[in-house]
């Protein structure tokens, strides 16, 4: 229940202060260290959720949420092949 509560506070602090690039990396981030810990790829991995409900989760629109994964494409920090909800982080 603890940890709830921390990642609860994490997710508080991380709407409040961040911008959306930032929150948009956080959460990628987190999907990258969930898959380390699981002993799978942190670097290529399918995203768990929508570009609708990443935006839901983290309090920001869908076109924001596509805007930010595109600019973080054109900088090579990630590469989406088509359409679909495959990640590439770079590492």
């Amino acid at each position: 229940m603890s940890r709830k509560i921390t990642k609860d506070q994490v997710l508080i602090t991380l709407l409040r202060k961040n911008s959306a690039d930032e929150r948009v990396a956080a959460l990628l981030l987190s999907f990258s260290s969930r898959n380390a810990r699981r002993k799978l790829s942190a670097t290529h991995f399918r995203l768990p959720m929508s570009r609708l409900d990443i935006g839901n989760y983290l309090s920001l629109t869908v076109e924001t949420v596509s805007r930010v994964l595109s600019r973080m494409q054109k900088l090579e920090i990630l590469d989406m092949p088509g359409v679909s909800n495959l990640a590439n982080v770079a590492g």
